[in-house]
């Protein structure tokens, strides 16, 4: 089970990480945008994780906008845990050795 700092002051319920995309729409780098977006890191900080510019996260930012159909930070937030991406771990972001256990 998972649960941020942030979500336990804000009274969520813990939640299970998933490794299996739940919405195919969006590709690789998308899905690692949106899950560092999730975890409320500035697009700066996205930036500086991914090895991108911020001009880029912006750029894809908008277009992640515009497939789910949202015009707002929160609408994305909504839309995504709705939506079940909020679990999602993208496997690219864990590091080279780690294995995840499944129970």
């Amino acid at each position: 089970m998972f649960l941020s700092p942030l979500e336990y002051v804000e009274g969520k319920s813990p939640h299970k990480m998933t490794l299996r995309q739940t919405d195919k729409r969006f590709n690789q780098r998308e899905c690692e945008i949106i899950f560092f977006t999730l975890q409320r890191l500035s697009k700066k900080e996205v930036a500086r994780k991914l090895n991108l510019s911020y001009r880029t996260i912006e750029n894809k930012l908008q277009s992640i906008y515009e497939k789910a159909g949202v015009q707002n930070g929160q609408q994305f937030t909504d839309y995504f845990c709705t939506s079940g991406m909020n679990q999602y771990l993208p496997p690219e972001l864990l590091p080279s050795g780690r294995h995840v256990i499944s129970v």
